[in-house]
């Protein structure tokens, strides 16, 4: 008999199904080894164990159920969750029936669970859906996910894979088929887990794509959940494309910055083209005040169109800085006739005698809210334009007018909205353009002209400006009849701007002795400012980088009121050299000046200092009012 038992639990214990009986109290009674190794409990442990213990609390209901089932049909079928020693649980399915003793009474439940990798296989082998798994190209992966304790996914266990899946990872199917990713993989659980979590909680499938770097393969993948706490997941290896779209992505790359440096090329003669019409009209006036030296009214007259020359290159220059770094444009309200007067006289020098430049201005212009400077960049680039359709001469024709847009004549107006706006309109009768010409002006760097005669701003940084001041632009051209760009920009109520005229140098802007520091690289600028300040009532130490101004300091005990300095010099910036200063002297004033906007110069920290920033070029004038305002602040 005693031979018998033993024959009888070694056949238990050889089935790799797991076997377990328990009695009406949910007591556990008899368990075979399959039991054991799943839970991680000794015999020992089991012996004092019920049911409840090796359940997730929320599979306790499902014990209820089955036992309710078990004694309505005389067996039930169901999937519970065991929960090992270490807090891991996973899935089983189950066939449970009552457990009868020798005398035929029920004494308990008997249950038997099955790995899910096994049923799926027993039920797959020969199938017609089994050879479509295994012929699929791309990786089927089927998993389970463990959970902890507290019912949180924390690994996922193989339960079946296809031939796919081993050659697009490398992984052999009976080394890992009912392992967990945290054994085969470790770290990729995550993935699996996030995956499931991601599925679980909408319910739809997740697409992603991750790099599985043993292989250095990039994976594109697909997954969703059949059952509860069930993944499939499907890959599908795209390495390949990966790397052509990343050639392609480099070619692309090399090809922009290939276009991008024809561009720069472009502007830069544009660039170049632009100030040597302002450098035309400085040439031309100086020669003209040499011829008119004893004619002192025509002298002052030649000087100041050399001025107003000057400082329209020097717009230029901040306009491409604005134009370079996307700064914000401050505008103010103007009258555009006296914008367009200023910018004609300049262009009878520009355009040649050849072409006559004529205005036709409305003397009642309403006011608008614009930036000077783009503005009067605007009229030169399309005087400019003109000038070049009227080779052999021709007319140009600057005008302004009112104009009231409102819902009857809107059709009138392309691109127009209703509104008062004032209308400014450059008309040439020039070579005029075709209809395809037309359809390209306002693209980045198009242009008709010659690299030799360059392409200016471009007109569509002209459009660019225009639509910045919420307005737009209407081209009406024709071959051999020339063409007429008309501006329409908002009028405003403000009241116009008037422009500050350079103020005249005045006895209270005068210096008092005090000990100016004016570091500078540039040996003219430097001499210049050293030679007007000494005149005007300073006195001047004059450094041309860091270390000759912290030397030069330190000779004259730091003994220094204010300290004017560019913001980039040869050996360290400025802002390093009124650190060093303030240290030694803290109530030390400062002017700092540059090229850049103030923004563009890292220096706001300074403020709250006695500290005060003047753009290059700048004048006599405005140097010497910020100056004596700072000293007497």
């Amino acid at each position: 008999m005693h031979q018998k038992e033993a024959f009888s639990e070694d056949v238990l214990n050889c089935l790799q199904d797991l076997l377990f009986v328990f009695d009406e109290d949910r007591r556990l009674l008899l368990w075979n080894k399959r039991f054991n190794d799943l839970t991680g409990y000794t015999e020992s442990e089991l012996s004092a164990m019920r049911v409840d213990d090796l359940c997730p609390t929320r599979e306790r209901k499902l014990l209820r159920e089955m036992e309710q089932e078990i004694a309505k049909r005389g067996f039930a079928c169901t999937d519970l969750r065991v929960l090992t020693k270490e807090g891991v649980n996973f899935s089983l399915h189950f066939t449970c029936t009552p457990f009868k003793n020798r005398e035929n009474n029920t004494v308990g439940t008997c249950c038997v669970g099955r790995d899910r990798g096994m049923e799926n296989e027993l039920g797959k082998k020969g199938s017609y859906y089994h050879m479509l798994f295994n012929g699929m190209l791309n990786g089927f992966c089927h998993c389970e996910i463990i959970s902890d304790r507290e019912d949180q996914p924390i690994d996922a266990r193989f339960i079946d894979i296809n031939p796919a899946f081993e050659r697009i990872t490398g992984l052999e199917r009976n080394k890992i088929i009912n392992r967990t990713a945290g054994e085969i993989l470790p770290g990729f659980e995550t993935f699996w887990v996030t995956m499931y979590r991601s599925v679980s909680s909408t319910d739809q499938a997740v697409h992603s794509v991750f790099f599985f770097k043993e292989k250095e393969q990039y994976l594109e993948t697909t997954s969703f959940s059949p059952d509860t706490d069930q993944l499939i997941t499907i890959f599908t290896d795209i390495t390949e494309s990966r790397k052509v779209q990343e050639e392609n992505r480099v070619l692309q790359s090399q090809l922009f910055q290939a276009q991008k440096m024809e561009d720069v090329g472009r502007l830069a003669g544009g660039i170049a083209h632009d100030f040597n019409n302002l450098l035309t009209a400085i040439h031309g006036y100086t020669d003209l005040a040499i011829m008119q030296k004893d004619n002192e009214a025509k002298l002052r007259e030649s000087l100041e169109q050399i001025s107003l020359a000057t400082q329209r290159a020097a717009q230029l220059a901040q306009q491409l800085l604005y134009f370079s770094k996307h700064e914000p444009e401050i505008r103010h309200p103007c009258n555009l006739n006296d914008i367009i007067t200023n910018v004609h006289r300049m262009l009878r020098r520009i355009i040649g005698e050849h072409i006559t430049a004529q205005l036709d201005l409305d003397p009642n212009i309403w006011v608008a809210k614009v930036n000077q400077n783009q503005i009067e960049q605007i009229i030169m680039n399309l005087s400019i334009n003109a000038r070049d359709a009227m080779q052999k001469g021709g007319t140009l024709t600057i005008s302004t007018k009112n104009i009231r847009i409102d819902e009857e004549n809107l059709t009138f107006y392309p691109f127009g909205r209703s509104g008062r706006f004032v209308c400014i309109a450059v008309e040439d009768n020039g070579a005029g353009m075709s209809r395809e010409t037309m359809a390209q002006i306002f693209k980045p760097f198009f242009t008709t002209k010659t690299k030799e005669q360059g392409t200016g701003l471009g007109l569509s940084v002209v459009n660019g400006i225009v639509k910045e001041h919420k307005g737009w632009i209407n081209v009406y051209s024709e071959e051999g009849k020339g063409t007429t760009f008309k501006i329409y920009l908002p009028a405003t109520v403000e009241g116009a701007y008037a422009e500050e005229e350079p103020p005249a140098r005045r006895k209270c802007a005068l210096g008092k002795g005090e000990r100016i520091l004016f570091v500078e690289d540039d040996a003219s600028i430097r001499e210049f400012m050293k030679t007007r300040l000494i005149e005007n009532g300073y006195k001047v130490f004059t450094a041309r980088n860091v270390q000759e101004a912290m030397e030069l300091c330190a000779r004259e005990q730091f003994a220094i009121d204010l300290l004017f300095t560019d913001a980039v010099l040869p050996d360290k910036n400025g802002t390093d050299l009124i650190d060093a200063l303030f240290g030694h002297n803290p109530e030390l004033k400062i002017i700092l000046t540059s090229g850049y906007s103030y923004g563009n110069n890292g220096v706001p920290y300074l403020n709250g200092k006695s500290f005060r920033f003047i753009n290059k070029p700048y004048t006599l004038d405005d140097s010497l009012s910020t100056i004596r305002g700072i000293l007497d602040a």
